[in-house]
């Protein structure tokens, strides 16, 4: 079916934007963790 073809680009999408997102995330917590008392 048109769904397994496209099965793997999906997941390798997901996964790049899941990271990227895990990426930025580190980042805002680690410079806001820098910037507040907590």
């Amino acid at each position: 079916t048109t769904l397994s073809a496209a099965g793997p680009q999906v997941v390798l999408a997901i996964h790049r934007t899941v990271t990227d997102w895990r990426r930025h995330w580190r980042q805002y917590r680690q410079s806001c963790l820098c910037s507040c008392p907590e």
